[in-house]
């Protein structure tokens, strides 16, 4: 699990966030949360992220207005324990090494509005596609920094609630590659959404569902050979959804939202 000050990103900016940006493994059994450590840049706001068991790899978005928005990647490694650690591991008598993240690489992209990348998910292969939550970028500084900002970012922050309240689609998927012969990232689909959040995956890659939790929908894209997401179908939901994942049995589970519209304003 991620944890991030979403409120302080809007309210003043990543930079002014009142907590860093920090990753804990949750243990829904023992009802238990552990801090996990991360090498690589000092975060300001994480958001969606997650947890490939193919690659052991873990893809975060952060949200950064002082070096820019980015999705963090990091290999998740568990240290080698001594011969105390695994004796005691094995006779029950501790939790045995924690997990530790390795900072792997940052991507970014001009496609990248600050604050607007919302969930992400690995593709098939040295790539992974990211969802954009909002169609604008926040202005640096939040909402303390509209003083400053130009006429066209105040506007799209004025426009940007009755634009959602119309349901005009306006966000998209992006799609990155990871080769070592660097990220490169592109509109990943022609599909767009009222509000792209959660994003999920088959286990063999070859299917991708968004829910879009402004206009209460999941949308299933089949993976074309050029990365490309194209639509199979859509489903109405009863209920906002976001925070997808498919399980073991192949069934997709998600969270739901019952008060979509009863929020904190900022």
């Amino acid at each position: 699990a991620s944890c991030g000050d979403l409120l302080g990103l809007f309210a003043n900016g990543s930079a002014s966030a009142e907590t860093p940006g920090a990753f804990f493994l949750v243990d829904p059994g023992k009802l238990t949360m552990t801090k996990i450590e991360a090498t690589g840049p000092p975060l300001d706001v994480v958001h969606g992220l997650h947890y490939s068991k193919r690659s052991a790899r873990l893809y975060v978005v952060h949200h950064n207005e002082r070096a820019g928005e980015s999705v963090e990647v990091y290999d998740v490694v568990e240290p080698a324990a001594s011969a105390l650690e695994r004796l005691r591991h094995l006779g029950g008598f501790g939790a045995g090494p924690a997990l530790e993240l390795k900072h792997a690489l940052t991507v970014r992209s001009p496609l990248f509005n600050n604050g607007a990348l919302n969930d992400v998910v690995e593709g098939d292969g040295d790539e992974f596609y990211v969802t954009e939550w909002l169609p604008v970028a926040v202005p640096k500084g939040g909402k303390a920094g509209l003083a400053s900002a130009t006429l066209d970012e105040r506007l799209s922050k004025e426009f940007l609630a009755p634009m959602q309240l119309a349901h005009v689609r306006m966000t998209k998927i992006l799609r990155c590659t990871t080769a070592p012969a660097g990220p490169r990232c592109e509109v990943a689909s022609d599909e767009r959404f009222v509000m792209a959040n959660g994003i999920a995956t088959s286990d063999d890659r070859s299917t991708f569902f968004v829910a879009d939790s402004v206009a209460d929908t999941i949308t299933r894209l089949r993976r074309a050979p050029d990365g490309q997401l194209v639509k199979v179908d859509a489903v109405q939901t009863p209920y906002t959804v976001d925070n997808m994942e498919t399980g073991a049995d192949g069934a997709l589970y998600g969270g739901s939202v019952p008060l979509k519209y009863t929020c904190r304003e900022v």
